[in-house]
């Protein structure tokens, strides 16, 4: 799929607004006092979900910086963009869950948020390279 330089409304709606739909949901998840997911019978399950929801948003902010129209090093370099905006907000996302009662603040979540983003960004570069839309410029 190629961004349409003529619809920047559309290219926003269909690449940069899932991103920040995934960010506010995120947000408004952290903000539930005591939040926590179905039982899946293992030990680090919490981590799990942090890795999981932090890998789709890794895909997504992948996606919003590679396919965005204004600043072609944020396509260039969407890699590292995507990598540092996403870990530092699992950082600012840890800080605010410290200020959530029932909620606390570990580095241990933070630790599985960077992960999860950086899986995400690797898995939506590898799917650039299978379509060939990756050019061997872009990091």
């Amino acid at each position: 799929m190629s961004t349409d330089q003529n619809h920047p409304i559309k290219n926003f709606l269909w690449y940069q607004l899932p991103a920040i739909f995934w960010l506010i949901l995120i947000f408004v998840l952290s903000s539930i006092p005591d939040l926590s997911g179905p039982d899946l019978k293992f030990k680090l399950q919490d981590k799990f979900y942090h890795f999981i929801f932090y890998a789709v948003f890794g895909v997504l902010i992948g996606r919003a910086f590679f396919f965005q129209t204004g600043f072609q090093q944020l396509k260039n370099k969407f890699l590292i963009f995507g990598i540092v905006f996403g870990a530092l907000y699992a950082m600012s996302d840890e800080l605010h869950q410290h200020f959530v009662p029932g909620r606390t603040m570990s580095p241990w979540d933070a630790l599985a948020d960077v992960a999860g983003v950086i899986f995400g960004i690797l898995i939506f570069a590898w799917w650039l390279k299978h379509k060939k839309l990756l050019h061997p410029d872009s990091e």
